[in-house]
């Protein structure tokens, strides 16, 4: 299996990056654990999702894994409380802020499904797609040469990274 956060951080702007945006994994998903640890343990600002109403998303810090709890859908997600709101629009930085993105399917065109409510799609309208770097994990095995239903808002990848070390 390859080192994803070794792929990440040969990535100029993605090693000078002082907060990164990252989906907390579950079992059927490309494991997120030990990035966000590796990432915590490099120095980075680590903001994780949080579902909220109207299939809306936000992101809060973390200081370490065990800030996580269970919550919607199964998904460990963060503690809230106001200390710990990322805004992505108040970060100030001349690189967009790198986000690790979760999905079921991918293809070389860097298009992704996700699990099918929009929360990331959404997400990504609210702010501004350009505001991020779209970072997908995924196996080789969920990467095909095209999606069937690539509908005009769903939010294209800037790269992904296969578990064979594969860049697209």
């Amino acid at each position: 299996m390859v080192d994803f956060f070794e792929k990440l951080n040969n990535i100029s702007f993605f090693a000078q990056s002082t907060v990164v945006m990252c989906y907390v994994s579950t079992k059927n998903e490309i494991d997120t654990h030990s990035l966000i640890q590796q990432l915590l343990d490099a120095g980075k600002k680590v903001a994780v999702p949080k579902t909220g109403e109207n299939f809306n998303m936000d992101f809060y810090y973390i200081s370490s894994l065990c800030d996580l709890t269970e919550g919607r859908y199964g998904i460990k997600e963060p503690v809230v409380s106001t200390e710990n709101f990322f805004d992505p629009s108040a970060y100030d930085n001349i690189f967009p802020i790198p986000v690790v993105v979760p999905g079921t399917r991918f293809d070389i065109k860097r298009n992704r499904k996700g699990h099918g409510a929009g929360y990331y799609d959404r997400f990504f309208g609210r702010y501004g797609p350009d505001r991020f770097y779209k970072i997908a994990l995924c196996r080789e095995d969920q990467l095909s040469e095209a999606l069937d239903n690539v509908k005009p808002h769903d939010v294209t990848m800037d790269l992904i990274i296969t578990d064979c070390g594969r860049i697209i």
